[in-house]
Parts: structure tokens; sequence; C-alpha cells
């Protein structure tokens, strides 16, 4: 958004009315709505509209559709400014999922499976998100004619509570965040226990917390995201991610090698389609079971992966020091000095140091 004026024109010819602005929490976009039922996203410092219908590089840029009438409040979700609420005189509140990094609606949302309409008998005058509290799920409150309304989602089933999970889920880590996605994933699982997607998010964003510090894993913790694992792995008993979390769980957080080995048999199987933190694990698994050799097999294609990650070379360097190959322990450990590192692989990694070095962790 630069210093001119906002503008909005009806079929982009016809200037119309701007009736509704939100700022996001911190400041980047601007969400304005118009008397012909547009929405349109802006962002701080950047020419013209940010957000729409086409994304950057479009042939013509067409607004979010609210309706043909008038839009009445706009509002950003304060938590995730990729959700958005809009209120409008079609008696109609609506919850958007944008990818405002993209500068775009999610793909979904264009498919209309991540844009839902809250039906009214009026008009809607406003619409705001309520937070959760106590571990509550969150809601979207709307005003239409003398009533005032709380929503979970528009046919009470756990779409839209699961979006905005997903949305918490997608943010870089904080372990005060993290939490309360957790928690947040509990509530939604205590109201729809098929809620896999829920059980899945849960399990993730448990382990993130414990890769997140300190060391030793605190082991409340790494039970409780056990048996979101197991919970999530009961309903969909092939998923990959969640297995290569057990796994990891079970090696680390509870010092279970020989369970650990018999959960990633799945993951063993087809090494060359595992992600650069999946081969991390079966490496470190197989290495704790005595398999150094077969440890290096699969941690030689992580280490070729475009996207490796530093995890995986610290592992390599450890079977690699274990196979008394010294020198390609220490190559591999200065490749893995330039990557990007979490709080774990940090420690990983002076320890490994320390042990080529035969100091003391």
């Amino acid at each position: 958004m630069d210093k001119k004026p906002i503008q909005h024109k009806r079929d982009g010819k016809e200037p119309v009315s701007v009736t509704a602005l939100d700022f996001s929490a911190d400041g980047t976009y601007l969400a304005s709505g118009d008397a012909g039922g547009k929405i349109q996203v802006w962002k701080l410092g950047e020419a013209g509209v940010w957000a729409d219908r086409t994304g950057p590089g479009g042939k013509k840029r067409l607004p979010l559709e609210h309706s043909a009438e008038a839009i009445r409040s706009v509002h950003f979700f304060k938590d995730d400014s990729n959700i958005l609420v809009t209120a409008g005189d079609n008696n109609q509140a609506i919850v958007w999922k944008l990818n405002l990094e993209r500068a775009i609606l999610t793909k979904e949302a264009r498919q209309k499976t991540s844009h839902w309409p809250l039906q009214h008998e009026r008009a809607v005058i406003d619409a705001k998100f309520f937070p959760a509290q106590n571990g509550e799920q969150h809601h979207v409150y709307t005003l239409s004619g003398k009533n005032a309304q709380r929503w979970m989602n528009e046919t009470n089933d756990p779409t839209l509570p699961l979006a905005i999970l997903q949305g918490f889920a997608d943010t870089p880590d904080d372990a005060e965040r993290l939490v309360r996605t957790a928690k947040l994933a509990s509530a939604i699982l205590d109201r729809w226990p098929s809620a896999t997607a829920a059980a899945k998010i849960r399990a993730n964003v448990l382990v993130r917390k414990l890769e997140l510090g300190p060391t030793p894993w605190d082991r409340k913790v790494v039970d409780e995201a056990v048996k979101a694992c197991e919970f999530a792995l009961a309903a969909e008993p092939m998923e990959s991610t969640i297995t290569g979390h057990l796994a990891w769980l079970k090696l680390r957080g509870q010092d279970d090698a020989a369970a650990a080995i018999r959960i990633i048999a799945p993951l063993r199987a087809n090494p060359n389609r595992l992600s650069s933190e999946q081969i991390e694990i079966v490496g470190a698994v197989l290495l704790a079971n005595g398999q150094p050799e077969e440890a290096a097999r699969v941690l030689e294609l992580g280490s070729q992966l475009s996207q490796r990650k530093a995890g995986t070379l610290i592992q390599l360097s450890r079977v690699y020091r274990t196979l008394g190959r010294t020198s390609d322990a220490e190559s591999i450990l200065t490749v893995a000095a330039t990557i990007p590192q979490t709080a774990r692989e940090r420690i990983d990694y002076r320890n490994a140091v320390n042990d080529l070095q035969g100091k003391p962790r």
C-alpha cells in the first residue's frame, strides 16, 4: 500500500464507496470492503492491491467477492492474518482462508473449501473472532438485527475450527504458541473425536515443542505426544510423518530403540520417498539398533536431497564415526555447520563435534 488513496471500483470501472477497514494485528496488511460487496487486501509499502483471486501477475485483478451487496465489516483473526471474516447486507458473514505470503487466496479458498459462509436471516452488521479461553475453541461472533450469535462453523462440523487450527500450526515455532495449538487441537477432538486432522496436528506440534528444548525432553510431554501419535495412527496407520514422529519419541524420549525400529518398518520399505526429517529418524533408529551400515545408506540419500536438513547430516556424521570413517564424519559436520539449525540440532551438532574430538558432552 503506497501513499495513493485506496480506491475500489465496481467491475473495475466505476468508483464505489469503501464501507469497512481493518488492519492485521502486526499492521502489515489492511483489508477493505466496499458497497458493491467486494473485499481487497493491501500491504503496507506495496503499490496497489496485494491479495485477490488472481495473485501477482494476474492479467486482471479480481477482488474477493462476498456478494453484490454492501460489506458492513472486515476483521482479521488476531493470531493469524491469513484468516479473515467479512459481514454484509446479503445476510451472510464469510470466513476466508488466505495465503498472504503469496498474495492470493489459497487454492482451497478459490474452490470454496476454505471459504465458509455463515447464513443469517437479516443483514450482518458485524463479525469478529473471539479468542479461545481455558482451552476452548475459537469462535466467530456476529451481529444481525437484534441478535448476537456465536458460530463454530456453518454446519457444526470441524471444518472451520480445523482451518483456524491449521493456521496456528503453519506459523514459525514458538513454545507458547505450540502449547496453545495443542490445547486447541484437544478441544476439537473432545467435540469431534473422529477429526483425524486435529489428531495429526496435535502430535506434530507436541513434537515441535519438544524439539525447541530443553533437553532432556520433558517425559510428561513425551508421553502426551506418544498418545497423540498413536491416536492419529489408529485412524491412518500408514501416515508416514506421524509414524516418524512416534519412532523419534520412542527413541529419544522413552529410550526404547527396540520399539522404534518396529515402528519404522514401513518407512524403511520406501527410503527414496522419505523427507529429510524422516531419513534422519530412520538413520538414528538404525544406528541405535546396531545397524550402522544400513543407517549410512539411508542417511546418504538424505544428504543428497535439495532440501536437506542439518539433523540428517549430523546423524550421518555419527554413523561415519561409528564405522571408523573419522575424516568423512568431520567433512559432513563442516557442511552441517553451514545449514540453519533448530535448537535441538544445535545441541546435537555440539555433541557430535565433542564426540569426534574426544571431549565430554
